[in-house]
């Protein structure tokens, strides 16, 4: 199919075939395969209307197999194209899971600030704010840990996160 995809790309058939192609890797959990072929979708048509699913699936594979830069762009593309999509939070949230997990703390932790400030109804605040504060403990900030656990137990006390927060502090 993808030998298809390239032999024929103006078919008007070939955009979807794509597009499932891209979902059938990452069903199969072949993530890089998946990344790619979403990629190429996303580049060849970019105004077609499973564009936003395919930016969607793009980061989470990327995110899957580790490439962890790859996943942060993809994700932020995604919250840039779409910032009143409902996943604008979760995409916003896995970019910043993409930086911790590349050990880039301080981004990460900027990045987790931008859910909580721009999404602060969404299920990912409370989750953006702890993570922000072991961020600060990877750097050895404790204090700013402290102060943002803190600030967790007092924005969102109903949240599962705020008695870890107290509980660390």
């Amino acid at each position: 199919l993808l030998e298809a995809s390239e032999k024929y790309p103006d078919s008007p058939d070939i955009p979807i075939v794509l597009y499932s192609l891209g979902a059938l890797y990452f069903d199969a959990k072949d993530y890089e395969q998946s990344a790619d072929i979403f990629n190429k979708f996303i580049t060849r048509y970019p105004d077609h209307p499973s564009v936003k699913e395919a930016r969607y699936f793009r980061g989470y594979a990327y995110y899957e197999s580790g490439l962890w830069q790859q996943a942060y762009n993809s994700f932020k593309q995604y919250v840039a194209a779409y910032p009143e999509d409902p996943a604008a939070a979760e995409t916003q949230y896995y970019a910043s899971e993409a930086l911790f997990n590349n050990k880039q703390f301080e981004a990460a932790a900027r990045e987790y600030r931008i859910v909580y400030q721009r999404f602060p109804r969404s299920d990912y605040a409370p989750m953006a704010m702890y993570a922000e504060g072991w961020c600060y403990f990877e750097m050895e900030k404790f204090d700013d840990m402290v102060n943002v656990f803190k600030q967790l137990s007092t924005r969102f006390p109903n949240s599962s996160y705020a008695g870890d927060a107290l509980f660390t502090v």
